[in-house]
């Protein structure tokens, strides 16, 4: 889900810790708070009939660049995933851009990461488990890759190749 308005309460907003401290400007926002709630046991829905925008502008009041939104989907999945899931992970979202190399080499992702899995009630494959037709992982006693799951750079390098 990109873009929306989440409504919850104070206490829970309090016990997922709030919005994560780590993120660039904007990006992945709504992917990361929903993704630490449903992880907590909580329920998340997504009411699509619902219609929310913005009065008092017609543009967002400051750039939204790429680099910012690509670091949070980084420090997302670092944080929220147990470590062999997001090493998994990461070279679908490769090569990272120069300046999110440097971001992420200079961040402590270790503070927020505890915050995050101190509030966990289900484990990396209970959750994928529940999400299984949309991700390219499985686990079998530890997280692998489906049969024919690679990430896309990969793909791209072997067709230039070939």
């Amino acid at each position: 889900m990109v873009g929306a308005c989440y409504m919850m309460k104070r206490s829970v907003y309090e016990q997922l810790g709030g919005f994560c401290p780590e993120f660039m400007i904007y990006g992945n926002d709504e992917q990361d708070i929903s993704a630490r709630a449903w992880l907590a046991g909580l329920s998340v829905k997504c009411v699509t009939t619902a219609h929310v925008g913005h009065l008092t502008r017609d543009r967002h009041p400051f750039p939204v660049l790429w680099d910012h939104t690509e670091f949070n989907r980084i420090v997302s999945m670092r944080t929220i995933f147990e470590p062999e899931t997001s090493k998994l992970l990461e070279p679908f979202f490769e090569p990272f851009i120069p300046r999110v190399k440097q971001w992420l080499a200079a961040v402590d992702l270790g503070p927020w990461r505890s915050v995050v899995q101190a509030n966990r009630k289900m484990d990396d494959a209970e959750f994928f488990s529940r999400l299984a037709p949309l991700v390219p992982i499985v686990f079998n006693g530890s997280p692998q890759l489906k049969p024919g799951a690679e990430p896309p750079y990969l793909v791209a390098r072997q067709r230039r190749r070939g």
